[in-house]
């Protein structure tokens, strides 16, 4: 950890020099942790990819859907960072996170799909699928997320036995 408490991870350099060290090895790299929320806002800087990525995964948490936003979303309210049009509402009007935010999030201009480098394929991975009460919403947001990521991997590993399904786009052109 940092002087400030923050953990120092490997450098995009020295991964890379792992990826040429251990090419027979499949190296996962956390490239952009949320500080355990299950949704992030990034900077114009983030996610950091080395140049060995082969496949870029954005994980995030199903939780967040019905959340109280400053709940589910790791820098909501900073300065500098801006958040998705909260639209989404509760049955008592209140202001949550929902499928429209959590779209906008992944594939708006600055969304975490455009940084993903252009020859990268990319997943999703939405973890927490036991918290999703919404199915209904949850297929229509994949009906919407698969005509831009082909496969999308749901599961839950709060268990002794993880589930994971996965949704794959057979139609979907690169």
């Amino acid at each position: 950890k940092d002087e400030s408490g923050h953990r120092v991870g490997l450098s995009m350099e020295q991964v890379d020099q792992l990826s040429e060290a251990y090419p027979e090895h499949i190296i996962l790299v956390e490239a952009d942790g949320s500080r355990s929320l299950p949704m992030k806002l990034h900077r114009s800087d983030e996610p950091l990819f080395p140049e060995s990525t082969t496949l870029a995964v954005a994980v995030t948490g199903l939780s967040a859907i019905g959340g109280k936003v400053e709940d589910v979303l790791h820098r909501f309210g900073r300065d500098g960072f801006v958040a998705p049009e909260i639209k989404t509402e509760n049955k008592a009007g209140k202001k949550i996170w929902g499928w429209d935010e959590t779209y906008e999030l992944l594939t708006r201009e600055d969304g975490y799909i455009s940084k993903v480098p252009a020859d990268v394929p990319m997943m999703l991975a939405f973890c927490q699928m036991d918290d999703c009460d919404d199915t209904i919403g949850l297929f229509q947001f994949l009906d919407r997320m698969m005509e831009k990521v082909p496969l999308i991997l749901m599961g839950d590993l709060a268990d002794l036995e993880p589930r994971m399904k996965a949704v794959y786009n057979t139609d979907y052109e690169s």
